[in-house]
């Protein structure tokens, strides 16, 4: 008597994957929001011109909106999202200069994000 064998796995496999790229895709805006969600709200470093900048370690203030505007969300494949700015200054206010302390916004918002990714990943490997 013959017997035919047929592999779930192919279907699995692709299924685990498109469950996995809406995972990444959401954790990458998540992070985008708690970025620009945290250069809102009042801020304790010097005031400028009436411009209240940020205290050493907040997110950057809002003077001028372009490095809040210019946080994109970047997919590169269906698993990896890249979550970033193209102004020349985001990584002078992300880490800091020998001049001006660090006013981090995308590192913590990643923090912020790992939680949640993590569970949702678990509970798709499940």
């Amino acid at each position: 008597m013959p017997v035919k064998l047929t592999s779930k796995i192919p279907q699995l496999v692709d299924s685990l994957q498109q469950k996995a790229a809406a995972v990444v895709r959401k954790t990458a805006f998540d992070i985008q929001a708690s970025a620009v969600t945290s250069m809102a709200g009042p801020k304790s470093g010097h005031v400028y011109g009436g411009h209240q900048a940020a205290g050493p370690g907040e997110p950057p203030a809002v003077d001028t909106g372009v490095l809040r505007g210019s946080i994109q969300v970047e997919q590169k494949t269906p698993l990896t999202c890249v979550v970033g700015t193209n102004t020349e200054y985001a990584a002078f206010q992300e880490f800091g200069t020998t001049e001006m302390p660090a006013h981090p916004f995308l590192l913590p918002a990643v923090e912020k994000a790992r939680p949640g990714f993590q569970a949702a990943m678990s509970k798709i490997a499940g």
